[in-house]
Formats: C-alpha cells, sequence, structure tokens
C-alpha cells in the first residue's frame, strides 16, 4: 500500500496515512502478552487486506495477487488461532 503510493503519479495522503497508521497501531504488541499481541496483530492484516486488497490490482500478475492473499489469510488464520490458544478457546 505505501510503495504502491509512493511510485504513484498523484499519491494518495489517505493511503499514505492509512498504511503507517496500521503499522504505528501494532507497535504495541511488543508489550502485551501473546495471546493479545497476536489478536492485536491479526487485526492489523486483517485491515490492510481490506483496505489494499491485492484481487483488485490489476497491474500485478495473478500469481502475486494469489499468493498475497493465501498468505495473508494464512498469517491472519494463524495469529487468530494463537490468540484463542492463548485465551483457552482452543485446545
Amino acid at each position: 500500500l505505501w510503495m504502491k503510493q509512493l511510485l504513484s503519479d498523484a499519491p494518495s495522503s489517505n493511503a499514505l496515512l492509512a498504511s503507517n497508521l496500521i503499522l504505528l497501531g501494532t507497535w504495541p504488541a511488543i508489550l502485551l502478552p501473546t495471546h493479545w499481541a497476536s489478536l492485536l496483530m491479526a487485526a492489523g492484516f486483517t485491515l490492510h487486506l481490506l483496505i489494499d486488497p491485492p484481487w483488485a490490482q490489476g497491474r500485478l500478475p495473478k500469481w502475486y495477487r494469489r499468493l498475497r492473499l493465501i498468505l495473508s489469510t494464512s498469517a491472519i488464520a494463524l495469529l487468530t488461532l494463537t490468540a484463542l490458544i492463548g485465551f483457552g478457546r482452543v485446545i
């Protein structure tokens, strides 16, 4: 999201701000217990995926869009699972 805006002829200040706010919003995860940190990072990945959907970027190859979607959803799922285990909801 950030790099796409930097390389754009007419960058959107809202997209640049959003990309940095997502990153800054997940920094507190360093200080949190693992289950809360995992939940916060899963929320950050989800928000980023919603703001910058890989399937909407027609300029990128299809293999990259598919890879990005698979990796992002896998990271979200694993972080959510980690949070659920930490909360004692799973296993």
